[in-house]
């Protein structure tokens, strides 16, 4: 049996996503400096599981496919949801 988490900050982030001209991919970039190249239903993915609202997600997607570059703030920035195992493993 798995449990699932997910930790919110309490913090907003300030995303920026960007794609390459004729790529299939966009890369976001977090204020922290750490990106990631991700396809499309990744990147949906992405900001669904940091709980961004996924209205302003959708429009900040198409606006990227089409000019290349925004920014999307994420007021309630969410850790990604991780497995926590029901039993410990048992060290000798």
């Amino acid at each position: 049996m798995h449990n699932y988490a997910s930790v919110s900050t309490g913090a907003s982030m300030t995303v920026d996503v960007s794609r390459e001209a004729f790529s299939d991919y966009f890369v976001i970039r977090l204020e922290n400096g750490q990106s990631e190249e991700l396809e499309p239903e990744e990147a949906r993915q992405w900001f669904r599981e940091h709980g961004a609202d996924m209205d302003a997600v959708e429009k900040c997607l198409d606006h990227v496919w089409n000019f290349r570059q925004a920014e999307i703030v994420i007021t309630d920035f969410r850790l990604p949801r991780y497995k926590l195992h029901a039993h410990a493993p048992k060290l000798d």
